[in-house]
């Protein structure tokens, strides 16, 4: 499941948004953006990037697993 939390400048988000943006970076300890977390099935987190990184996308398939295939990690 992808979730994006949205932390516009110079826009009001609802209430209701801001509240559940507030509290899951506070859960989550977010510091930068952006950030992009990596949970597993039981939601703890397998990894964490954080700012932009040209080689994101290769390091994220590194950490998923595709049904049949092992990791590389």
């Amino acid at each position: 499941v992808l979730v994006e939390l949205d932390y516009p400048r110079g826009k009001n988000l609802p209430k209701k948004t801001k509240e559940q943006n507030d509290s899951l970076k506070s859960k989550y300890g977010i510091s930068g953006y952006p950030t992009i977390i990596l949970l597993d099935s039981d939601g703890k987190e397998a990894a964490r990037w954080i700012g932009y990184k040209a080689t994101l996308l290769d390091e994220l398939k590194d950490k998923v697993k595709t049904p049949g295939k092992e990791s590389a990690k």
